[in-house]
């Protein structure tokens, strides 16, 4: 992954970088007449297409303001009324059992505002980087949430579960007989078609909503679930050599670790139960990390111990 502080310094989000990802995945941009070193006091407003008001940046998926882009200065913080305000993108490594909004109310008492967001939620069982902003940076998660996501996880083939991962009830599992037969050769061919672009039904228990209800909510009430598929892309779907685990139970599973790259809005629980059930097997995930939100790499992420050590973490600043 790209490192986020490359052109203008440590505390600096290149947002450069940003444009090229946001290109990258279908939103063409081009630079209007931006004067030469501007540096601007807050962050960039969405404004109307077409305006193409000079020293803007268009990108496709909105026109920003050049003059509403740039550094805040090293503390990535404004002044108001004598108080000087946050603003800017934080970069946390979540650890698990922390809900994501644990970590936004974590960061809001150790920023000291209100105005914390983050740009896409990890399940309390995952790990690693979660994209937050602060202040008027909040402005920019609308376009770090479209970004692609890279994670690396652990499946379990043998057994399935309510949540499609190890902290639902198990509901099934394999005949030894059947999971005997499955090997690399038979996993490699159930994964080739959960690479690309695919139709992917979402775990049940997710927060989508369905009737104005939270999926999650109704499964919990005991009805039964079943999400329309949606369109994905698997960019890579890469996996290891499967070894042999068995379950506190006794009974005999299948391990394997997985890097995937995905479109935003791919559940890679989906992905471990589809490809059990492409084996006649079932499945879901162990364990998950996301490594990678574009082009912004966990490496740059602060770890929990230090967001809850009392210390002002520091923040990225937009930087044109």
């Amino acid at each position: 992954a790209l490192d986020p502080r490359e052109v203008a310094g440590d505390d600096t989000l290149n947002l450069g970088l940003l444009q090229h990802e946001l290109r990258h995945q279908g939103c063409p941009g081009r630079r209007l007449g931006a004067p030469p070193g501007e540096i601007a006091g807050s962050l960039a407003e969405p404004v109307d297409q077409g305006r193409g008001d000079i020293g803007s940046v268009a990108d496709g998926c909105g026109l920003w303001h050049r003059s509403s882009l740039g550094l805040m200065g090293r503390a990535s913080r404004g002044v108001r009324g004598g108080r000087v305000l946050p603003n800017g993108i934080l970069f946390v490594d979540k650890a698990e059992g922390w809900t994501s909004h644990d970590v936004v109310a974590r960061s809001r008492r150790a920023l000291g505002t209100k105005k914390v967001g983050h740009a896409g939620t990890l399940d309390p069982m995952a790990t690693g980087l979660l994209t937050l902003g602060a202040g008027p940076a909040t402005r920019l998660l609308t376009y770090m949430v479209g970004l692609d996501k890279t994670y690396v996880t652990t499946i379990r083939l043998g057994a399935t579960t309510v949540t499609d991962d190890r902290e639902g009830d198990l509901l099934e599992l394999a005949d030894p007989e059947v999971l005997a037969r499955v090997d690399a050769d038979a996993i490699a061919q159930a994964a080739a078609p959960l690479t690309g672009a695919i139709m992917q039904s979402p775990s049940a228990v997710s927060a989508i909503k369905v009737d104005g209800k939270r999926a999650y909510d109704l499964v919990r009430a005991g009805e039964e679930v079943e999400l329309k598929q949606r369109p994905v892309t698997v960019y890579e779907f890469s996996l290891g050599a499967p070894r042999a685990a068995t379950l506190a139970s006794g009974e005999p599973v299948i391990d394997i670790d997985a890097t995937v790259r995905c479109s935003s809005g791919t559940y890679v629980r989906a992905l471990a139960r589809d490809l059990g059930k492409a084996l006649g097997v079932g499945g879901h995930l162990v364990a998950l990390r996301r490594t990678a939100v574009g082009p912004f790499s966990v490496d740059n992420a602060i770890s929990m111990e230090q967001l809850v050590s009392g210390e002002t973490p520091s923040l990225h600043s937009p930087a044109a």
